[in-house]
């Protein structure tokens, strides 16, 4: 069933177009990478689905306009996971996460201090899910990048939203986490959510992906299965890169190899 449809999306900044005419669709349960070179327009198109730059084009959620969701509504079926790692004040890793939930209660001042059991549950099951139990009360700006990183995660699951934005969320994460962190969205699809996780690394695009959207110069160049977009020719058109295709255990795997002339 398609829970998130994209129809002729296009952003426009400074006169310049970022993304045009892009069109795709997501499935609940399903878990869509969206890959393509640096400025490709990846986190554009992110946050356009995310509401936080403006575009043409149409954008349904469940048949219905996103732009039609209050704020509050969006909140709770949006969690929106940026690059941006920064950490402002010394908040603890516990407090950073619980911030998921603030859709849920009633104001910022009203029930602060309250944590409901379902919210609380919500929390511990997101610091476990990333790994990050053991940091529950260290402060935020006191962490590693990778930590960091899975940290603001866990955030993003606390609010247990129906689709599930993340941008590049394993840039910094050495190679157990980065596995870790793929096996969490992967168990999140698995379990109804509709997740777009944009990311540089091939091989586990092709591993943990359902399917993948491959961009290049804000359009799309091929979007479908990953043997389909991770083809001898789009690889070359997009990346200007040859990469060789092995298996596993049953399962296919890219693992980009080469430089090869741009088509």
């Amino acid at each position: 069933m398609t829970a998130l449809e994209l129809s002729d999306v296009t952003v426009q900044r400074g006169g310049r177009t970022l993304i045009e005419a892009v069109s795709c669709q997501v499935s609940a349960g399903e878990l869509v990478g969206l890959i393509g070179p640096n400025g490709a327009g990846k986190s554009t198109l992110i946050q356009a689905i995310a509401q936080l730059i403006p575009y043409h084009g149409a954008m349904r959620w469940h048949g219905k306009p996103l732009e039609q969701l209050t704020a509050r509504e969006r909140a709770r079926q949006i969690a929106y996971l940026s690059q941006d790692d920064r950490v402002q004040w010394p908040i603890s890793v516990a407090d950073l996460v619980a911030l998921g939930r603030h859709p849920y209660r009633g104001g910022w001042w009203r029930g602060a201090g309250q944590t409901r059991a379902a919210d609380q549950q919500a929390i511990e099951a997101a610091l476990h899910a990333t790994d990050v139990w053991t940091l529950r009360e260290r402060a935020s700006d006191t962490l590693s990048g990778g930590e960091r990183a899975r940290v603001r995660l866990a955030r993003a699951l606390a609010v247990e939203a129906g689709l599930l934005l993340a941008d590049e969320p394993v840039a910094a994460l050495d190679p157990r986490h980065q596995l870790e962190v793929m096996t969490v969205l992967r168990t999140q699809a698995q379990r109804g959510a509709s997740i777009i996780v944009v990311l540089h690394d091939l091989t586990l695009a092709s591993r943990f992906c359902d399917r993948l959207v491959l961009l290049n110069g804000g359009r799309v160049v091929a979007t479908g299965a990953v043997e389909r977009v991770l083809s001898a020719a789009s690889l070359q058109q997009a990346y200007g890169i040859g990469a060789v295709m092995g298996e596993h255990h049953g399962q296919r795997y890219w693992v980009p190899w080469s430089v090869a002339p741009y088509v």
